[in-house]
């Protein structure tokens, strides 16, 4: 009996030398990403056979580790400030691509320290290549997966083809009138005048276009309120005459303009195109079209809320957007929250990869 309870004892501290290697194991990589720490299961050592329906009062033999469980639970999430450092919030894996021990395939990680090598290929610390659905020009990405590969080269400059205006515009401020009044009281004469935008208008607002050449242009939005039309406004878009083909340098050049109807609650009733927008810049292409958006007018199936409107108040801008910009050289990635590894180019760009 005492040899037993001896090595009854003895069983004890094996199994809690081999459980303190498990804590020691966890502590010591605290610090190692996308680890997940691991337990040890004790169970107990029979000292003979219990058979069904029978009965004994001998003890058992002691104690040993059944089995160490992996912990798969989430780990708390760090900022590291390094772009390409990515964790997984909520089951998956990282699919990685290589070679290791020989054997050529694709293997699965829970560590997102990433980095691109000098072949442009984001990678894990081993040279694994991390994998993931290349993303097209319009917005969709593959249906297979592939290498992540940064696209070093420059990004070409794109031309701007729309312009996105919200805004509101006084519905209390005063029509300009068109043509003078023969009769007292005497109203002078007030027509649009693009060489006099700023007195011959009620609003105006200004950005920055593209060329295809990636030059950036100054166009003005003036708005004028109709004198003969209720809830009416018409727009001119102008721009530096020195800029395009046939201006006059130090004279504005209106490259399109139009007309804006407003229900009597504010909301946008009609949008016409009077003049299509077209920009004829010096040295680049030639009859560059750029569509105007507004909001979508109820005549067009919108509720005519959603972008420019005629309420009382001061006319202001709240939001404006133009698609083009001018190239940009390759500085770097980015990946956000939904895992969309981004390209981010001088220019301020970031394009999907």
């Amino acid at each position: 009996m005492v040899l037993r309870a001896m090595y009854s004892g003895v069983s004890g501290l094996r199994a809690e030398g081999e459980a303190l290697g498990v804590v020691g194991d966890n502590i010591a990589n605290v610090n190692t990403t996308g680890f997940k720490a691991q337990r040890a299961l004790f169970e107990d050592v029979l000292g003979h056979s219990i058979l069904a329906g029978t009965s004994s009062s001998m003890p058992g033999s002691g104690v040993r580790v059944g089995d160490i469980q992996q912990m798969f639970t989430q780990g708390t999430l760090q900022n590291t400030g390094v772009s390409t450092d990515v964790a997984l919030n909520g089951d998956g894996f990282f699919v990685v691509k290589g070679t290791v021990d020989g054997l050529t395939s694709n293997f699965y990680t829970r560590a997102g320290t990433f980095k691109i090598d000098q072949d442009g290929a984001l990678t894990n610390p081993a040279g694994l290549k991390v994998q993931g659905y290349l993303a097209n020009g319009d917005g969709t990405f593959d249906a297979s997966i592939s290498d992540i590969m940064a696209p070093t080269a420059a990004l070409p400059a794109r031309a701007t083809q729309g312009l996105e205006i919200t805004a509101n515009l006084d519905s209390a401020a005063i029509a300009l009138p068109t043509a003078g009044s023969a009769g007292p009281p005497v109203v002078v004469a007030n027509p649009w005048d693009a060489q006099n935008p700023a007195n011959t208008a009620n609003f105006s607002t200004t950005m920055t276009i593209y060329d295809s050449l990636g030059n950036g242009h100054t166009a003005d939005v003036y708005f004028r309120k109709s004198d003969t039309v209720a809830n009416s406004w018409d727009y001119h878009v102008l721009t530096d005459g020195a800029d395009v083909t046939g201006g006059t340098a130090g004279q504005n050049s209106e490259i399109g303009s139009g007309t804006l109807a407003f229900t009597t609650n504010g909301a946008l009733n009609t949008f016409t195109e009077t003049v299509p927008v077209v920009a004829n810049f010096i040295g680049a292409t030639a009859g560059q079209a750029i569509d105007l958006n507004f909001g979508t007018a109820i005549a067009d199936g919108g509720t005519g809320l959603d972008g420019t409107t005629q309420f009382a108040g001061k006319s202001n801008v709240s939001s404006q957007s133009q698609d083009g910009y001018a190239s940009g050289d390759f500085s770097g990635v980015a990946i956000d929250g939904t895992g969309v590894v981004q390209g981010l180019y001088t220019n301020g760009q970031k394009i999907a990869m």
